[in-house]
């Protein structure tokens, strides 16, 4: 178990990505003292059938932002079009910029095995991204990072085809993830519209099946479920997750 205080970045492809899928363990992560920064890739300005795209990108980056908030986070965006990441140079350095930015000493992402093209992309990038933020020859605006950051991948949606190494105990942490997430309003109406449900009731519901499912994996009420970057170079004989 690592004493020091640590430095956390979590890089989704949305803006709702990071509470979605770990926002329990971003909430205890702060409540332990460690500094946390929420980025995503994507302005999010598709789903919507209320706003147009570029109404739709200004919103979700306030709520990002005010979703942060509830934790002390700070939030960071690469601000590409939702549904168009993709492994490309353009899109890994700005991706590494963030990372720089961030600088952080964990990292988590999405899993590049998840169900939506973005958040593959974002797991893919994230590996080579991770490392090139510490190459010096490999220039973007922030200077690079001495080491590399230890990187997790977060659980898919409905944690379809997703093999954890490691769970967080959210139990105690369930209804601030929740809280995270309602800040996400023009998110929430579209999934409750698709959804055809209240939206908070369906989200909690949701959150909640997960999480006891993978708690009870592992033994707790509530979890949230990770696995390393399986790369060499990647594996450590310590624990960084809370």
């Amino acid at each position: 178990m690592v004493k020091r205080k640590l430095r956390v970045l979590v890089l989704g492809a949305h803006p709702d990505d990071a509470e979605w899928f770990c926002g329990g363990t971003l909430a205890r992560f702060a409540k332990e003292g460690h500094a946390v920064v929420i980025a995503h890739v994507s302005n999010g300005n598709k789903g919507s059938f209320r706003y147009t795209s570029e109404e739709l990108g200004k919103i979700r980056r306030r709520e990002s932002i005010a979703a942060a908030k509830v934790v002390g986070a700070t939030s960071l965006t690469c601000d590409l079009p939702d549904g168009e990441v993709v492994v490309n140079v353009e899109h890994e350095r700005r991706i590494t910029e963030i990372i720089r930015q961030a600088r952080p000493d964990v990292m988590i992402a999405t899993d590049p095995n998840d169900y939506h093209g973005d958040h593959r992309a974002v797991g893919e990038m994230a590996a080579h991204c991770t490392y090139m933020a510490t190459c010096p020859l490999y220039k973007t605006a922030s200077p690079f990072l001495e080491n590399l950051p230890v990187l997790y991948y977060c659980d898919t949606l409905s944690s379809v085809n997703f093999a954890p190494t490691e769970f967080v105990d959210i139990t105690d942490f369930i209804d601030t993830k929740i809280r995270m997430m309602m800040a996400h309003k023009s998110q929430v109406e579209w999934i409750a519209a698709r959804a055809k449900a209240n939206a908070r009731d369906f989200l909690a519901e949701e959150f909640k099946a997960v999480a006891h499912t993978r708690g009870s994996q592992c033994g707790v009420r509530y979890a949230e479920a990770f696995r390393i970057c399986p790369a060499a170079g990647r594996a450590i004989t310590y624990r960084l997750l809370p």
